[in-house]
């Protein structure tokens, strides 16, 4: 039993390395990404900047709170980004899927660890960049609390997991689907919207707020900013046990639909 769990553990970790190392081998084009997600970063910063001109604060952000959020926002969306469901979407598509149903690896679980693998590939190399960034042109103080940034990595594993999961799960439906990408779309917005990318959750009327509270989108990059910006232990533990509810429910039904798609499983590509 210990022999069979560490197998599966070393087919898993092999998979990481193997996408970690990935990301630094196409490091080029990683940091084109970066370099779109800064011109972002740049643009909502300045527009904010010129909102809150005459104001000191709204919601309780001042300019230099909203700009360290959105820097992390920045920073969150780089390691998070997949192409999971096209991949999915693909395999279906050609009846490549066929070749991964014989591998001694759960089909989920080799897109999830292939997955936090690019993520953490891209933490090395994209992090520290975008932090220099905001330092040196936004004048972003960093504030290291170990305790926070702690809980705040814990929590960034369970947002990679999380949007891994929902990129699976939309994926997974190109076997009810003529074409995948309205879904993607309707997607894209939605997480937009609802993650708190664009702007803190704390902007949107309470109806809105209300409504992000039973959507897994708020505990990928909302959630972990506030772990970040908040000292209250209690509070940033709740948040964690959110998100790893979060996760525990997209991969049951994950696994739900994978069990379904294929059990009526017919091959129609090359």
């Amino acid at each position: 039993m210990i022999k069979l769990l560490k197998n599966k553990l070393e087919k898993y970790f092999s998979i990481i390395k193997i996408n970690f190392s990935k990301v630094l081998v196409y490091k080029y084009s990683f940091l084109i990404e970066i370099i779109s997600l800064l011109f972002q970063f740049t643009a909502s910063t300045y527009i904010w900047k010129y909102i809150l001109e005459n104001s000191p604060q709204i919601k309780n952000y001042s300019i230099s709170s909203l700009t360290n959020y959105l820097l992390f926002s920045t920073i969150i969306k780089s390691i998070t980004q997949n192409t999971t469901s096209m991949d999915i979407e693909k395999d279906i598509r050609t009846g490549n899927i066929y070749n991964f149903l014989i591998l001694p690896i759960d089909y989920i679980y080799l897109y999830l660890f292939r997955d936090i693998g690019l993520s953490l590939g891209r933490i090395f190399l994209n992090s520290w960049l975008i932090i220099i960034y905001g330092v040196v042109f936004f004048d972003i103080n960093i504030c290291f609390n170990i305790l926070n940034y702690s809980l705040f990595f814990i929590s960034i594993i369970f947002s990679i997991i999380i949007y891994s999961e929902i990129s699976i799960l939309i994926g997974l439906l190109s076997f009810w689907t003529i074409s995948q990408n309205g879904l993607r779309y309707a997607n894209s917005v939605i997480s937009a919207f609802f993650s708190g990318s664009l702007i803190p959750l704390d902007f949107y009327p309470d109806l809105l707020k209300k409504i992000s509270l039973f959507l897994p989108y708020r505990s990928i990059i909302y959630v972990p900013i506030t772990i970040l910006q908040t000292n209250t232990i209690y509070s940033n533990l709740f948040q964690l046990l959110i998100q790893f509810l979060w996760v525990s429910v997209l991969f049951f039904i994950n696994n739900k639909l994978k069990i379904k798609a294929f059990n009526s499983l017919e091959i129609v590509g090359g």
